[in-house]
């Protein structure tokens, strides 16, 4: 129970260590678009491996803790850390649209 506890403590500081580096918004950005607009959802994989691989290759860290900042710069972690980041986008933005098709529809039977 101690390292299930350590563990999602480890991915909640290593989530937000890459949304204050500022590509984990991009990337929840990028992602809810692709949700929004019915990206298929194979590009929610593709996203988190451009993103991951991108930014252990080319970022520098800001680091909360030496066990978040040690584990961010191994792939093999930050593409699953980008994997979360990415599929809460890609949900965000299928909500959305979901929320701006019922608005629409209703708008329609009231105006009838």
């Amino acid at each position: 129970m101690v390292y299930f506890v350590r563990l999602v403590t480890l991915t909640l500081e290593a989530v937000l260590l890459q949304l204050v580096n500022g590509i984990g918004l991009v990337a929840l950005s990028v992602a809810a678009v692709a949700g929004f607009f019915r990206a298929p959802l194979w590009s929610i994989f593709v996203f988190a491996l451009v993103f991951g691989f991108g930014v252990d290759f080319f970022e520098g860290w800001v680091s909360f803790s030496d066990k978040a900042a040690g584990a961010s710069e191994r792939w093999a972690f930050v593409v699953p850390i980008y994997l979360l980041i990415v599929l809460s986008g890609y949900l965000t933005g299928v909500v959305g649209r979901h929320y701006v098709e019922r608005r629409k529809k209703k708008a329609a039977a009231q105006s009838q």
